[in-house]
């Protein structure tokens, strides 16, 4: 509560610590931070506050999480009991270590031979809507992809293509890998 030309690291630093106390983690406090900045950045254009207490305050430092690939036993009982879209989303993370949203943002034209590129990534938002946007880190890659995920992908596109003509639908030229044709025939997803 406090003018944001009189804020002083001091305020800031105790905003910090009142967001921990909430029970709010490093990486959610460097987040508030993020956008104070971006709040006064925004202030010291228009002269009405200053960036001093921002640069001079001390966010926390979210703890880097090392990845943990699972075990190659674990990864094949998983593959072993799954059927359907989870069966190849789970070779698409395993064989690749394509992010969520990047296999839900996979369209059949990002794979060329053995070859993918992930382009893009797909977010559910509140309420049901979908949003298309790029890559966590704002980069395509393309990666070699083995024959046994390529035989994967060709029955889960086979399987597609009979739903598809069991609701009389024409595929698109290009659509998503995990389309719902029962739910969206457009795959305009």
């Amino acid at each position: 509560h406090h003018r944001l030309d009189q804020l002083t690291a001091e305020h800031v630093d105790g905003w910090y610590a009142t967001l921990r106390k909430r029970g709010l983690g490093e990486q959610s406090v460097k987040h508030y931070a993020t956008t104070l900045g971006a709040v006064l950045r925004q202030g010291e254009r228009w002269d009405k506050a200053t960036m001093r207490a921002h640069r001079n305050a001390t966010p926390p430092k979210p703890a880097k999480v090392p990845v943990r690939v699972p075990p190659a036993p674990v990864v094949a009982l998983l593959m072993s009991t799954a059927t359907g879209a989870l069966r190849v989303a789970l070779a698409l993370a395993a064989f690749v270590g394509a992010r969520r949203g990047e296999i839900m943002g996979l369209r059949w034209s990002d794979f060329d031979g053995h070859q993918l590129t992930i382009r893009r990534s797909v977010l559910d938002r509140p309420g049901g809507e979908v949003f298309v946007k790029s890559t966590k880190s704002g980069r395509e890659r393309t990666l070699t992809v083995d024959q046994a995920l390529l035989e994967e992908l060709a029955v889960w596109r086979a399987e597609q293509l009979r739903v598809m003509a069991a609701i009389r639908t024409v595929p698109p030229a290009d659509w998503f890998v995990f389309a719902d044709w029962r739910k969206d025939e457009s795959g305009q997803r």
